[in-house]
């Protein structure tokens, strides 16, 4: 089993992503994924209608959950579509939405251990800056307050994981 195999089925990327290209850096304890696609044609992500391959957008890095404990980061250039009604739009990546730069997977993990700790503490065990720990937590409270009703949003009934996490930080 080759490495690139190995992570294919640990992060199971769905179709038509695959593992490239994977590089345990020696620069300290880090692993590095390239994810591309084997595909020459996607879904436009306005219309949902099958468009061709027009170019790729330049590579992006996310941190990703911890593999055998070194810090994972995977790479990807999105492909973008030349929709026939919207024009040259980017594709979804099916592990982070378009802004982020961690991954679904770590930021679900971020916010489940904030729950029962400090965020302070969170930072520290995930190895994240108090500004990507806030950017994930007010990403959850936004998707939160999308989903709740407005009786409820007035009775400010708000779960400690969607509370305000400030932009410079903790003291």
């Amino acid at each position: 089993m080759t490495v690139e195999s190995f992570y294919q089925k640990i992060l199971n990327p769905p179709e038509p992503w695959i593992v490239s290209k994977v590089n345990l850096s020696g620069l300290g304890p880090r692993v590095n994924v390239w994810l591309t696609h084997e595909k020459h044609s996607f879904c436009c992500p306005e219309c949902g209608v099958e468009a061709p391959l027009y170019d790729h957008m330049p590579e992006r890095s996310l941190q990703h959950l911890d593999t055998c404990g070194r810090e994972t980061c995977l790479y990807v250039a999105l492909p973008r579509v030349k929709c026939p009604v919207h024009g040259v739009k980017a594709v979804a990546f099916p592990f982070a939405g378009p802004h982020q730069d961690v991954t679904n997977d770590l930021e679900r993990k971020c916010i489940q251990a904030t729950i029962a700790n400090s965020q302070a503490d969170i930072a520290r065990l995930f190895g994240l800056s108090y500004d990507r720990l806030a950017g994930i937590m007010n990403r959850a409270l936004q998707r939160g307050m999308s989903l709740m009703g407005e009786k409820l949003r007035r009775k400010r009934r708000i779960p400690p994981y969607m509370w305000y996490v400030p932009r410079g930080g903790w003291d």
